[in-house]
């Protein structure tokens, strides 16, 4: 005892010491060559053959060696300049004999510290290969066969990061979260598609398969096995919403297998079982989605999920709560999913009458009636019927007499319902029903139409039996091979290709043949006959004109197109109509004439309008659309300079805008500074109508000629100021034939008059630049990112 605690204490004394020496030797190493040394000393730290020394390095020293010497920054930067076959058999080699769980988390913690870029595609390429390669496999396999507690878990998983659970908790997590850090790091664009999700986890499936097939082989040759790792990893991957490409990889060989060995249903079920209450809502809602239904003997689902229904409450009320009266969308096989488990579940009985009673519960429910949508309504009652035919004689007469006022209440009030196909559900549901339930009452009969869904409801209260003959449903590597997604199982009635071919069937029949050319004398019959009714005042063969009020306003937009928007909300609307060339080319010519108008909710719409104006694009070849949308845009940010400025500004700097935007951008912004600040026409107008209408409110008017000067002087050239001029001239016309007289005097006095000095004029009044206000919002914006 005293000699081999002795050589223990050497071997853990020299493999400390070597450690140490190379650890040192890869720290200062500057250049290439000095990296290859250290690299071809280290070497014999993972190939020693002494197989204890060995083990005593991956169970000490292997994590902090990797993470504090061999994936150091210098290291790593100088890894380009090694030779690739030194590369392979000095570095990679570390990760490919040492431990995998330390391999992996020492990759993953070193590739998000790395700086170098060749060093960080390296290290992606060697957890390419760890998870793409056999190293995931035997990292789960290893730890599934072995006992968590015992000596060889401790030795698979090192000491250097605390307890077992511990490290794989965080295994777990860095393998979950792996295509995300990848993305973070070489950003949303990189080519390493192995790291996509879909690939990814993709093969993370295959290795949770292959760790299967070796549980089962393990537990073949009576070796203890867990799944707990595995039911970890499952359980984390769904609860990151990657649900769907994990099961779609293990779950077609699995159900093959499940179908002809036993031990094959006790591992999948003990998969799921093993999972947690927060991801089992996706996993059943895939489960119920994409399985074969069995529904007389035990199936893929039943395998699956065994007693779990009774023994779990999440999984109870999933099946017999959320998805019954929360999943409209649900298809029939995944209604005949979740009933067959009911019916095939040992000591369930009890459980499908409570189903079954609160189902017709919400049925009968008026609020439940009027509120709903058909579809949803379709759904319960479909599910309805098929908890019906999950009951068996005793339970039926446990029911029976519960079910009577509830089922007459509800059939009162399908019938009052407004929309025909509820009543039709109503009305078949409740023969169906009381057929089934053998009432005392006189069976309830009905007239309706018999139309796809309910003859498809007829179909569902047969036995199961009879439904087992009736529904076929593809199976499940029919379905995994068509997709590897959530598939949409067809309906248990008529199927459509029956009735394409029946109606193909009419097509082709005699009175489909085409018939031989007519004579002249009958064209001319057929005619005369037209002629005759068309004269006729008999309206019987006329077809009656739609009233529904959706179609008239239909009608009254397509006359209404090319009429120019009144309000500011109705251009808006115009502009963004893309289906309506005419009123979007309307709505852009007069936009820039409405938005000068200041309408009251220009403040309110300015931000939404200079957006849409932004992006707007000539789809429809428009003449005038670069000068209507650019002058648009400047009568925007002109009346609300504040709101509109900082959009522009703020966008000119992001992403996704070519040049020819920005350019605009530049060029509305520099429009509209120079329009705020130049003096307002809209003042100069005031002052020329103003001192016009001071004129005539005196007695004196002045001549055409002294009007017309006016308004030449003012460079008031407008339509208003025409309008102005017009309304003025129109007021002295009739006096000037009168007062001729008078200019002729006036002229003459003047010119005799001599004058001494000359009467000095008034300054111009000055006018508050609108620009000064928001000058800064025009500069400081554009200047703080150039």
């Amino acid at each position: 005892q005293v000699k081999l605690n002795g050589w223990s204490s050497f071997i853990m004394a020299s493999v400390a010491l070597l450690v140490r020496e190379v650890g040192n030797n890869l720290k200062t190493c500057q250049t290439a060559s000095e990296l290859s040394n250290a690299l071809s000393s280290a070497h014999q730290l993972v190939e020693n053959k002494n197989l204890a020394s060995k083990a005593e390095f991956f169970s000490k020293h292997f994590s902090a060696f990797c993470q504090t010497y061999l994936c150091a920054e210098n290291v790593l930067r100088l890894l380009p300049e090694l030779d690739p076959h030194i590369r392979e058999e000095g570095f990679a080699k570390f990760f490919s004999l040492g431990p995998p769980c330390e391999s992996l988390l020492t990759l993953c913690d070193s590739f998000r510290k790395c700086r170098s870029s060749f060093g960080m595609l390296y290290l992606l390429g060697l957890l390419e290969r760890f998870i793409g390669g056999d190293r995931l496999f035997k990292l789960l396999s290893e730890l599934d066969v072995v006992d968590s507690n015992s000596e060889g878990s401790q030795s698979l998983l090192g000491s250097g990061r605390g307890s077992s659970s511990l490290i794989l908790d965080h295994t777990i997590i860095q393998l979950c979260s792996l295509p995300e850090v990848v993305a973070n790091k070489l950003g949303s664009h990189h080519d390493r598609s192995f790291f996509f999700q879909e690939k990814y986890f993709t093969a993370v499936g295959r290795n949770i398969w292959l760790v299967m097939r070796h549980v089962y082989k393990q537990l073949s040759e009576s070796h203890d096995c867990s799944l707990k790792l595995v039911c970890r990893l499952v359980n984390k991957v769904c609860l990151r919403g990657h649900t769907e490409i994990l099961l779609s990889t293990i779950l077609p060989e699995l159900c093959i297998n499940m179908r002809t060995d036993f031990l094959w249903r006790r591992i999948g079920h003990r998969l799921v079982s093993g999972l947690d209450d927060r991801p089992l809502e996706p996993v059943l809602s895939f489960l119920v989605s994409i399985l074969e239904p069995s529904l007389v003997k035990g199936g893929p689902l039943h395998w699956l999920l065994g007693d779990a229904i009774l023994d779990r409450t999440h999984v109870s009320y999933i099946l017999t709560n959320k998805f019954i009266f929360s999943r409209q969308h649900f298809s029939l096989a995944a209604l005949h999913n979740i009933f067959s488990c009911l019916y095939l579940t040992n000591n369930s009985a009890g459980l499908a009458e409570k189903v079954f009673v609160k189902i017709l519960d919400v049925w009968c429910d008026g609020n439940s009636v009027q509120h709903t949508s058909y579809e949803q309504h379709r759904h319960l009652t479909r599910a309805l019927l098929l908890g019906v035919s999950c009951l068996t004689g005793k339970s039926i007469d446990a029911v029976k007499l519960e079910c009577v006022a509830k089922l007459l209440d509800g059939v009162q009030v399908h019938l009052s319902s407004p929309i025909e196909k509820t009543r039709c559900l109503g009305m078949v549901a409740a023969e169906l029903l009381t057929m089934k339930l053998q009432m005392s009452v006189e069976q309830l009969r009905f007239e309706y139409d018999a139309t796809e869904d309910c003859q498809a409801l007829q179909q569902l209260i047969l036995s199961r039996e009879q439904q087992a003959t009736h529904f076929k449903y593809r199976p499940e590597t029919q379905v995994f091979q068509e997709s590897s997604r959530l598939f949409e199982i067809a309906d248990g009635s008529v199927p459509a290709s029956s009735s394409a071919g029946n109606q193909g069937e009419e097509s082709n029949g005699p009175a489909s043949k085409a018939k031989p050319p007519a004579s002249a004398s009958t064209s001319a019959s057929a005619v005369a006959t037209r002629m005759e009714e068309l004269d006729s005042d008999d309206d019987s063969d006329l077809e009656a004109f739609p009233l529904n009020e959706d179609d008239m306003a239909e009608k009254r937009t397509d006359v209404g197109e090319a009429k120019p928007p009144v309000f500011l909300r109705d251009c808006i609307a115009g502009l963004v109509a893309r289906e309506k060339p005419v009123r979007t080319t309307t709505c852009l010519s007069s936009a820039a004439e409405l938005i000068r108008r200041n309408p009251p909710e220009l403040s309110e719409v300015s931000g939404e309008l200079i957006k849409i104006l932004l992006h707007l694009s000539d789809e429809y070849s428009m003449d005038d659309f670069h000068a209507c949308r650019f002058q648009a845009m400047i009568a925007v940010v002109v009346h609300c300079p504040r709101q509109t400025v900082e959009y522009l500004t703020g966008e000119f700097y992001a992403v996704n805008y070519n040049l020819r935007q920005r350019m605009d951008m530049l060029d509305v912004l520099e429009r509209a500074a120079q329009e705020l600040s130049s003096p307002t026409k809209s003042a100069a107008a005031s002052s020329a109508s103003n001192s016009l209408i001071s004129i005539a409110s005196s007695g004196d008017l002045p001549s055409s000629n002294d009007i017309t000067a006016a308004f030449a002087s003012t460079g008031f050239a407008s339509k208003h100021s025409g309008s102005a001029m017009a309304v003025a001239l129109s007021a002295t016309s009739g006096r000037e034939t009168s007062e001729d007289w008078r200019e002729t005097v006036e002229k003459r006095i003047a010119q005799k008059t001599r004058r001494f000095a000359h009467a000095t004029g008034q300054a111009p009044l000055g006018i508050a630049s609108r620009f000064s206000a928001v000058a800064g919002f025009f500069f400081y914006p554009l200047m703080a990112k150039f």
